[in-house]
């Protein structure tokens, strides 16, 4: 029996850039989830508890910071990858958000994503040739 692969939660308000890091993370190997609201990326993880979670700061409703400092608490061992288009955080943000937090700034190259990804999944990651 095969193992599943990695399954990791996109969450991003900007419906391009969804499909795009989704048609990425699948050429990659990678499952995904995908949502634009803070609260349903809270119960998607819930649920499902992906390997990892791809959270952009700046969505609406429930901000990614506020996001990341609730799955921190519930799911310190999931790993966060910060999305943001914002050069640098304001000091206030950056100090809420989590220790573990990696933060990808927007645009970023494709390669980027799936280093950062190997870097949080450790053992869990894909390599280049599993897709």
């Amino acid at each position: 029996m095969s193992q599943l692969a990695p399954l990791i939660l996109v969450v991003e308000d900007t419906k391009d850039i969804q499909v795009l890091v989704a048609m990425l993370l699948k050429h990659a190997g990678y499952r995904t989830l995908m949502t634009d609201k803070g609260i349903d990326a809270i119960n998607l993880v819930r649920e499902h508890q992906p390997a990892a979670v791809l959270l952009d700061l700046n969505i609406p409703s429930l901000p990614g910071w506020e996001v990341a400092r609730l799955l921190e608490q519930e799911y310190p061992s999931i790993p966060i990858i910060a999305m943001t288009g914002q050069v640098s955080l304001p000091s206030h943000v950056e100090k809420l958000v989590p220790k573990a937090t990696r933060v990808l700034i927007k645009p970023f190259e494709p390669p980027m994503l799936l280093q950062y990804l190997a870097e949080v999944l450790g053992p869990l990651a894909l390599s280049s040739g599993h897709a």
